[in-house]
């Protein structure tokens, strides 16, 4: 990384166990320059750029009380030159720390609004709450008319209907709510970081704990969508399953015949140049011939990636 290679763009980013300056820090010893000299020539070196980030100033905490709490921003994301010709727009966001020292980094790039219909899916964690048997049974019980086919018919639509709302009411978003839940961590931790009361770090221990349980409800949203089919085409849904066909999957892939090389195909390409032809082609332009090319060139444009 130090020796940039070449243009393209790469980033690297993550605990680096090293600050910048003095404001990447509370509490402890005082920071000096020369903790961070050899991570800034390393910077200078590969000529990456911090992206910077949103939320909470600092990443990690040893979790002391009192004096001995220090705070630290060891995480961070930094990308070179080449990744910002690539147009993109990268967004660094610290999340609340749940179970580590650390907080998680969340990187964002463009992203689309899917405004498509939904289909009706169900969601099994909607069946661990207490409430949802008695919500279905109320539902199921009130009178329909017609044919034994139209009453089933206008059950399972009313039923549909009245699993929406009370999904939006008792769990909502998913996805929003554990958003949210960070939220509340990452205000909580602020108001710890200059409030080291019993009170602020009563308000962080349940805001962690609504988090957990968000998070909880996030992850058995995608166990449901986290199926695999095996060799044979069959779905696996047990963990173990998902793993021995993660295990063969990789093994196939990396244990594969060697495909041939270009060079034994090129036997196969007919020649259709002469060797006078190739040495011509093979020389290099003259100052007339490239003065020609760029004067050519129209004068309200500008050349593209590929020149």
């Amino acid at each position: 990384m130090r020796d940039n290679p070449g243009s393209a763009a790469w980033l690297v980013g993550g605990d680096f166990n090293v600050i910048l300056d003095a404001e990447e820090k509370k509490g402890g010893r005082a920071f000096t320059l020369g903790e961070a000299m050899e991570f800034r020539q390393f910077i200078n070196e590969a000529n990456l750029t911090d992206v910077g980030f949103s939320g909470a100033r600092f990443t990690w905490c040893n979790n002391r009380h009192g004096r001995a709490r220090i705070w630290k921003r060891l995480d961070r994301i930094l990308v070179n030159e080449g990744f910002f010709d690539t147009g993109m727009s990268l967004a660094v966001s610290h999340l609340a720390q749940e179970s580590s020292d650390h907080a998680p980094l969340l990187l964002s790039l463009l992203t689309r609004l899917d405004t498509k219909p939904r289909s009706f899916r169900f969601l099994n964690v909607w069946t661990r709450h207490e409430d949802f048997l008695s919500m279905v049974q109320a539902s199921w019980e009130q009178p329909c008319a017609g044919s034994p086919l139209q009453v089933l018919c206008c059950k399972l639509k009313r039923l549909r209907g009245t699993i929406r709302d009370w999904s939006r009411r008792v769990f909502g978003n998913i996805f929003q709510t554990v958003r949210n839940k960070e939220e509340e961590v990452r205000l909580a931790e602020v108001r710890v970081e200059s409030d080291d009361s019993d009170a602020a770090r009563v308000h962080l221990h349940l805001a962690k704990g609504q988090l957990r349980a968000a998070l909880r409800v996030e992850e058995l949203f995608w166990k449901q969508k986290a199926w695999v089919r095996n060799g044979q085409g069959e779905w696996v849904e047990s963990d173990e399953g998902i793993g021995a066909e993660a295990v063969r999957y990789f093994e196939g892939l990396f244990t594969a015949q060697r495909p041939p090389s270009s060079s034994e195909l090129l036997q196969h390409i007919p020649t259709l140049l002469t060797d006078e032809e190739n040495d011509f082609l093979e020389q290099f332009p003259s100052e007339m011939e490239i003065r020609s090319a760029v004067f050519a060139m129209d004068g309200e444009s500008a050349p593209g990636p590929d020149g």
